[in-house]
């Protein structure tokens, strides 16, 4: 053992496989106990044969093991690209160094005239060598090897003119030693999406494609993105033609694709983001979504009874609401439908102000909420809440938002109701102002609300239904200006009083359903449900339809009034509302809210 152990590792150098070379750092950095670990990379990297020092140093390992093991990874691959051989390169790339004394036999004048053989590198002056195989021998085989009289390359005994059979096996063309396999990114379809079989794992939306309406899969169980051959064709999308392309099934069958539609633009709500499709003959979905999409979105959030998914975009959370369709439907371009879709279109377009986001207050009407206290009844005055620190900036954030919009002011009012933050569904925290002890001391109003079965007995007959969701609907409806100063509410950092009509209030439902029934007096079970904020427009032939939805969308612009999209449909067949699936057939109980029920043992 030497007394310089560092010395003899910065000297090391690779002179056999990789594994050697391993074994040997390794022996010697242990008892070179002070190198640090960016020097064991340097200087474990520094040492090795010319192609593999390239290749690792332009990977930047961290540190030892992920350099040791690139090494190995590209001396296999070298292996596996170049043969035994270094074909091309110097022969002393994979040469390893000779015991001393013992020297290779010396090829015959024959093997120095023959160039032919593309493994063989040589010299000026004529002589030849051949590069010694990639699969290095260690010391003790080159011994045996000579005592016996054996070729240092193969076991065969060697003598003048030998040449080794081995060398054979170097010149078999790559392609016909590695049987070709399935790409790991080859596509990937599922067999319920490509079958047209709905299943609780997946999700329908509707979405707008070059100005048509689609049916789109949700599906984490395909991997890229696919188009049906008869959406690609109506909808008129450029596609790549590719004849070699196939497309995995998951029972293990191929199908042929014919190409590819690029950057495909597809709106769902107001988002539209753009895909590539794969063109694949589908039986039921215009268009499928897999992985290769929904890793764009991010963390998303999937509820598969409300059949809901939210995630975030651009630091603001996103719902869309999948559709309850379980009928064989096919792509909207199709004459009587594509005229529907027009007609809706056109509509949507002339009332696009409905669908825009709500600036300002919300105009002074008949039935602006009123908080009418008890006779004797002293202010109500409830210390705040103690907030973990986390909730605290939350709290401010919300605050600062609803003054931008107007929704709050700073107050001076009497009162003051403490402030609480509620987890959504999606992760986020509902703002909630704890309104107990006003409600205790609240006139209550007798107002009577709707009973949702004897609203559902008015769709006898209807066969085209319009779902219509009002975005944050107790906001559009203004405080009285003698009552803002009841709404007051304290946080940790300031005293502030809603405009609008808070959430929390005992007759909030009361005010909200009243000032429904007078903008829809006149057409209440005609053609109209209202319960709060989900209105409902039902006809019998799409004709009456298409009036029918013109009629509410210019009585809820003239009022003022805002819906969102994304919560909304339009001539739809089978809607969910109130927990209830109505279609042309008649009404049945969402089989989610029943499911604990019918699970029941």
């Amino acid at each position: 053992m030497t007394s310089n152990p560092l010395g003899e590792l910065i000297n090391l150098k690779q002179t056999g496989t990789v594994a050697e070379y391993q074994r040997q750092f390794q022996t010697l950095l242990v008892r070179a106990a002070t190198v640090r670990p960016d020097q064991q990379v340097d200087m474990f990297t520094a040492r090795q044969i010319e192609p593999l020092r390239i290749d690792v140093e332009m990977q930047h390992p961290p540190n030892l093991v992920t350099a040791m093991n690139l090494a190995r990874a590209f001396e296999q691959k070298m292996q596996l690209t170049h043969g035994p051989f270094s074909i091309g390169r110097p022969a002393t790339t994979w040469a390893p160094s000779r015991p001393a004394g013992v020297s290779t036999p010396a090829p015959n004048r024959e093997q120095r005239t023959h160039t032919d053989n593309p493994s063989r590198s040589v010299s000026q002056t004529g002589s030849s060598r051949v590069s010694p195989p990639t699969s290095v021998c260690p010391e003790q085989r080159w011994q045996n090897a000579r005592a016996k009289g054996q070729c240092f390359n193969c076991d065969d005994l060697y003598s003048a003119g030998h040449r080794c059979k081995k060398l054979l096996c170097l010149l078999v063309d790559e392609t016909e030693e590695d049987e070709e396999e399935p790409s790991p990114t080859e596509p990937e379809i599922s067999l319920h999406a490509i079958t047209g079989i709905r299943t609780s794992q997946t999700m329908q939306l509707r979405a707008l494609v070059t100005g048509k309406l689609v049916r789109i899969l949700v599906d984490s169980g395909s991997t890229h993105n696919f188009i049906s051959n008869q959406a690609a064709h109506k909808l008129e999308l450029p596609m790549e033609v590719k004849p070699q392309l196939q497309v995995a099934v998951a029972n293990g069958e191929r199908v042929h694709s014919p190409g590819i539609c690029k950057n495909t633009r597809i709106q769902v709500g107001k988002e539209s983001f753009r895909a590539y499709l794969f063109v694949l003959s589908l039986d039921e979905f215009d268009i499928v979504l897999g992985v290769k999409w929904l890793i764009t979105l991010g963390p998303i959030l999937w509820d598969f009874t409300a059949l809901t998914m939210t995630f975030h975009l651009d630091g603001k959370p996103v719902t869309w609401q999948g559709t309850w369709t379980r009928t064989k439907t096919q792509l909207h371009a199709l004459q009587g439908e594509n005229s529907r879709t027009t007609d809706v279109e056109r509509l949507l377009t002339d009332y696009s102000a409905v669908f825009q986001e709500p600036k300002g207050l919300p105009p002074p009407r008949a039935y602006d909420h009123r908080i009418p206290l008890i006779v004797g009844s002293d202010p109500v005055v409830v210390r705040p809440y103690r907030y973990p620190h986390r909730q605290k900036d939350e709290l401010e954030k919300q605050c600062a938002d609803m003054l931008q919009q107007g929704i709050i002011r700073p107050s001076h009012s009497p009162f003051s109701s403490p402030v609480l933050l509620v987890p959504k569904r999606d992760g986020t925290w509902r703002y909630c102002v704890d309104y107990r002890e006003l409600n205790s001391r609240t006139v209550k109003d007798k107002f009577s609300i709707p009973i949702v079965d004897e609203l559902l007995d008015e769709l006898h007959g209807a066969q085209f239904f319009s779902k219509l969701d009002l975005m944050s609907g107790y906001f559009q409806v203004r405080m009285s200006s003698a009552n803002v100063e009841k709404t007051a509410f304290r946080t940790h950092h300031g005293h502030f009083e809603f405009l609008v009509m808070p959430f929390g209030l005992y007759n909030a439902p009361s005010t909200f359903q009243a000032l429904m029934n007078e903008v829809f007096h006149s057409h209440l079970r005609k053609y109209v449900l209202v319960f709060f904020d989900d209105i409902l427009v039902y006809s019998k032939t799409w004709v009456e339809h298409i009036q029918h939805l013109r009629v509410v969308l210019k009585l809820l612009k003239q009022h003022r009034f805002f819906l969102k999209r994304s919560k909304c449909s339009f001539g739809e067949h089978q809607v969910l509302y109130l927990g209830h699936v109505i279609s042309g057939q008649g009404v049945t109980v969402d089989s989610s809210k029943i499911q604990a029920i019918n699970d029941w043992p």
